[in-house]
């Protein structure tokens, strides 16, 4: 059954660069009220976090110090294989993209800036859970 189009959606962003994952995290939650943001450093605190919390899409960095996002992709699968995974990179090339694809991820977005961006992001986060549920 669809999700109702009102009801909130628990985002688990997992991002290493600190400035990055509070400002996008904020930007999110400014832009679509329906999104609640939980922002983790570390896919290892993320993955802890997904045991005791509802999530119902993770957003990924792809480079990350300790794991890149397509291997926690794997960790994710291991419990939640159905949960919507994007990764969201700055360095996105055409390979990262195939291999995210051939992985199993549900979007891939490119890091941007701006509030055109943020919107965009919001609404692709939105869309990716409404359509998979």
């Amino acid at each position: 059954m669809p999700r109702s189009t009102s009801a909130s959606v628990d985002v688990l962003y997992v991002d290493d660069d600190v400035h990055w994952l509070e400002t996008v995290a904020t930007c999110l939650e400014r832009e679509q009220e329906r999104l609640a943001v939980q922002s983790e450093t570390s896919a290892q605190v993320a993955l802890e976090a997904m045991r005791t919390a509802p999530v119902d899409v993770v957003l990924s960095d792809y480079e990350m110090s300790e794991v890149n996002g397509l291997d926690f992709l794997e960790h994710v699968r291991v419990a939640h294989p159905d949960i919507p995974f994007i990764p969201y990179t700055g360095r996105g090339s055409e390979a990262v993209a195939s291999d995210a694809v051939a992985r199993g991820v549900t979007e891939y977005v490119q890091k941007g800036s701006g509030r055109v961006h943020v919107a965009e992001l919001a609404t692709r986060i939105l869309t990716t859970v409404d359509t998979t549920e």
